[in-house]
């Protein structure tokens, strides 16, 4: 058995590294390009994830919440959109920095004591990336930077429409006939439609603070 240790300042090491293993020429790997896009959601979009969670509680089973928000709103934000160069990571306190780095050392410690091969250096697992270390976060500047008062437009846009695609994708359609209603949103151009759900989210929202 081995265990191969990731390296975030290199990211051409692993598919080295496999293609070693499985005796591929060099580049194989590494030159394929990825069907889907890795990066992980910025603070605002994990924020609008979050609300909506929120919002919904325990009224969306997974089966619904699959399709139409982890497949489609996430997927379409992640996919479909490029994050100004500004826009902040989520942000991780300091306290849970330093707790990951724990573990991580106890994790280094017990795959030492098994004897396995390691590929890589262990002692990563046990240090604090370079990025948290040069800025560490207390609780409250993380709250600041990941509960933030507006979301990109462009972000809930895409979230709004990957929603709609998802649920397309998996067959969700209306119930009845919706008739004049169904002409009126057919008739209605994207950027109105987007300006009424704001509204209405904004309006949900109000509610819910007692504002």
């Amino acid at each position: 058995m081995s265990v191969i240790v990731l390296d975030d300042q290199d990211h051409s090491w692993q598919p080295r590294v496999f293609e070693s293993l499985l005796d591929l020429p060099s580049g194989v790997i590494e030159g394929v390009s990825p069907g889907r896009s890795n990066r992980s959601l910025t603070a605002p979009e994990a924020a609008a994830i979050r609300r909506a969670n929120e919002m919904m509680d325990k009224h969306v089973d997974w089966l619904i919440y699959e399709p139409l928000i982890r497949n489609g709103a996430i997927v379409a934000m992640v996919e479909n959109r490029t994050p100004d160069p500004g826009e902040p990571r989520i942000a991780i306190p300091d306290w849970a920095v330093q707790h990951a780095v724990e573990q991580g050392r106890r994790a280094a410690g017990e795959i030492a004591d098994s004897g396995v091969r390691v590929l890589g250096r262990l002692e990563l697992l046990g240090q604090v990336p370079e990025r948290m270390a040069a800025n560490p976060l207390t609780p409250e500047e993380a709250t600041a930077i990941n509960e933030p008062a507006a979301v990109p437009l462009e972000a809930f846009a895409r979230a709004v429409a990957g929603t709609v695609d998802g649920a397309l994708r998996h067959g969700v359609r209306p119930i009845g006939d919706l008739g004049a209603d169904a002409q009126l949103v057919k008739e209605t151009s994207a950027k109105d439609l987007l300006r009424v759900v704001a509204r209405r989210t904004k309006r949900r929202l109000n509610r819910r603070s007692g504002s």
